[in-house]
């Protein structure tokens, strides 16, 4: 089966599991595995494989770019000694561990494999963990470290794995250059990122085009990630650091159509990606249960233990050890238990995981297959399968059971004070406008602009009561849907021009997304 059949294949099965999971509010990613592995195991269905250097390349930079480009510079900077902690110190810890704990029963693995083995499943997944949690609530601060740490130790994990990768197929490993190359792949990786991200505000600045600022925003992470493994530098830390740097310079950079339009794209593209390879955890069972049916299944049950074994003390140990130091050392106060303990159960692998597996090379450099090639991919979807059903499953029961809610949550008040601020702003600004330029306060398209600020700036910006709220948001929809009847009805005798429905559309659309609470509107 050639490859664009296989992604139709599949981009229709992620919509339609897609739309199954949300009507009965399931988790998407348990959903999409269930659907791979049921797939799979269709008689006379062929198997699915796609390139793992397509995979990688495909999946990956779009991924963490948008992770990154979303990641606000100051909630990562105000936590960011905890994710140093996490997202470096502990991945390699993780690293070498796994490597160690593997070898214990697979004494004959090289050690360079075991290494990429711990390569691989040392990166958590905030997107997984945001998926389980639907419908609860983590604590807020706990949130930002759990996605700043998934961030960072993405490209700190994949950095190890290419090393890790390069000695396995070469057969050669040293620990002096393993952390020389290291800090190689990772400085030159940043300083890749700042000076493409650099360039590349330059350019999406100055383009007053909206399709060429829509082809740049999608172009940005690959651009990035091949300039940076053509010279040889971590193209994952380039693409992760060139993200942050674009999403702090967001604001300036692009026109207010370019960026809902280029906001909507990337919210599908990340949707598509993540399902895909969701997806392909459950389409991989099969073909990697026939290849490593001649082991013993003992023996496959016994390494996968042992690898979350692993993952589960060394996570653990490592949160409650270090956070312990952190407090001695600086004599800030220090998370309870509740929030260390959800932290660390909150160490869910995922997308980058199986990404990393699915990229494994075939053969080494002397034309050898790579060794325990299969059984990495076998224990990495068992890992990820794990954290998924085990951990995921149990999330929103842990959560309630530590007595976590959304009464702490003033997000909808805060909203509410800035909208005050802007609109207060918004008046200044006219009424000193009309004072300079002459402009007659009583103008009728002075007054109608005005009027449109007024009532929010002169609230008392009194939270409604969910009743009051309910209703308020029928009604705007009643209004909103009356007004999209008639302009359809319009559209339909020709009596509106296409381009003016258009724009008149848009502007009812965005009507309808702000009426929404703010859980909704994704």
């Amino acid at each position: 089966m050639h490859q664009v059949e296989i992604l139709a294949i599949l981009l229709a099965v992620v919509g339609a599991v897609g739309v199954v999971a949300d009507q009965f509010r399931a988790p998407l990613p348990i959903m999409l595995i269930f659907s791979g592995v049921l797939i799979s195991l269709v008689p006379y269905v062929p198997p699915m494989h796609l390139d793992p250097e397509v995979v990688f390349f495909i999946v990956l930079p779009p991924l963490l770019y948008m992770d990154s480009f979303q990641t606000p510079w100051k909630k990562l900077r105000d936590v960011g000694d905890l994710i140093s902690m996490q997202a470096v110190g502990l991945v390699i810890a993780t690293i070498f561990g796994v490597a160690a704990a593997i070898r214990l029963v697979v004494p004959q693995m090289p050690w360079a494999v075991a290494l990429a083995l711990g390569a691989i499943v040392s990166p958590t997944d905030a997107v997984a963990v945001s998926a389980m949690a639907r419908g609860t609530h983590i604590p807020r601060r706990t949130m930002d470290i759990i996605k700043g740490e998934s961030l960072v130790n993405d490209a700190t994990g994949l950095v190890g794995f290419q090393y890790a990768v390069a000695a396995a197929v070469t057969g050669t490993f040293s620990l002096v250059n393993a952390s020389e190359t290291f800090l190689y792949l990772s400085i030159g990786g940043v300083a890749v990122g700042l000076v493409l991200g650099g360039v590349l505000s330059k350019i999406r600045t100055d383009l007053s085009h909206r399709p060429a600022e829509i082809i740049a925003s999608l172009l940005s992470p690959f651009v990035v990630y091949l300039a940076a493994e053509h010279l040889n530098v971590s193209g994952i830390l380039a693409v992760v650091t060139a993200g942050l740097f674009l999403g702090m310079r967001s604001p300036k950079m692009l026109s207010s159509p370019a960026r809902v339009q280029a906001m909507a794209n990337w919210e599908t593209i990340t949707y598509i990606l993540n399902g895909l390879t969701f997806l392909l955890i459950g389409l991989q069972v099969r073909p990697i249960m026939e290849k490593v049916l001649t082991t013993p299944s003992m023996h496959l049950f016994l390494c996968s233990l042992v690898v979350i074994v692993s993952l589960f003390l060394i996570r653990f140990v490592w949160t409650f050890a270090t956070v312990l130091l952190f407090k001695t050392f600086t004599g800030h106060g220090a998370p309870d238990f509740k929030h260390l303990f959800i932290f660390s159960w909150c160490g869910m692998r995922g997308v980058v995981s199986l990404a990393a597996a699915l990229s494994l090379p075939f053969k080494l450099q002397d034309g050898q297959p790579l060794p325990f090639r299969d059984l990495l991919i076998f224990i990495t979807i068992v890992v990820i399968a794990f954290s998924l059903f085990v951990q995921g499953g149990t999330l929103p029961a842990l959560l309630r059971r530590f007595g976590f809610s959304n009464e702490d949550d003033n997000s909808d008040e805060v909203e509410r004070k800035i909208r005050l601020k802007l609109s207060r702003e918004a008046l200044r600004a006219l009424d000193e406008e009309a004072t300079r330029s002459g402009i007659d306060r009583t103008d009728p398209i002075f007054q109608e602009v005005i009027n449109s600020y007024v009532l929010t700036a002169t609230s008392n910006m009194q939270a409604r009561d969910a009743e009051q709220t309910e209703l308020a948001q029928k009604l705007e929809g009643i209004a909103i849907k009356s007004q999209r009847d008639l302009l359809i009805r319009l559209r339909e005798h020709h009596d509106v021009d296409e381009a003016v429905f258009q724009s008149l559309q848009r502007e009812l659309d965005l009507a309808d997304i702000q009426r929404l609470p703010t859980e909704r509107r994704s």
